[in-house]
C-alpha cells in the first residue's frame, strides 16, 4: 500500500494505483476518494510514496519517491519523479524532473532536468538539462 497525500491529507492507496486530481476531486483508479470543492483549494500538493500506474492533476505539484508506470502530467505544477516515468511526463506550466523518462518529456514554460533516455523533449519557454551536463558544470 501506499501513502498519497493530498494539502495534508494523507490517504492509503494501492501499490501502482492510478492517482488523479481533477477538478478539486480526487481519484483513485478512477474511483471517487474526495472532493475538494468544500474546501475551494487552489494550490493543490501530491505526494506519493512509493510507486504509481499513472498521476494527472488540472493544477498543482506533484512528487513522487518512486516510479510512474506510464504518464505523469499537471496542467499547472512542477512534477518532481524520484525514479522514472514509463510513459511521458507533460505540464503547460511547470519544471519537471525525473530519473529516466522513457516517453516524451513536454512543459510550455518551465525546465526539464535529469531526464535521461528521453524520447524526445519538447520545451516551448525554458530549458532541457541532461544529468551529465549538470555535473560538468556544477
Amino acid at each position: 500500500m501506499n501513502k498519497v497525500n493530498i494539502n495534508g491529507r494523507t490517504y492509503t492507496a494501492p501499490d501502482g494505483c492510478s492517482v488523479s486530481v481533477i477538478n478539486n476531486k480526487v481519484y483513485f483508479n478512477g474511483k471517487l476518494a474526495e472532493d475538494f470543492n468544500e474546501w475551494k483549494e487552489k494550490n493543490i500538493e501530491i505526494k506519493i510514496e512509493g510507486n504509481c500506474a499513472e498521476v494527472k492533476a488540472d493544477a498543482g505539484n506533484i512528487t513522487i519517491e518512486g516510479n510512474v508506470e506510464g504518464d505523469a502530467s499537471s496542467d499547472a505544477g512542477n512534477i518532481k519523479i524520484r525514479g522514472d516515468v514509463r510513459g511521458n511526463a507533460q505540464t503547460d506550466c511547470g519544471n519537471i524532473s525525473a530519473h529516466h523518462i522513457f516517453g516524451n518529456a513536454n512543459t510550455d514554460c518551465g525546465n526539464i532536468r535529469g531526464a535521461q533516455n528521453v524520447n524526445s523533449v519538447n520545451v516551448k519557454n525554458g530549458s532541457w538539462f541532461n544529468t551529465i551536463f549538470e555535473k560538468i558544470f556544477d
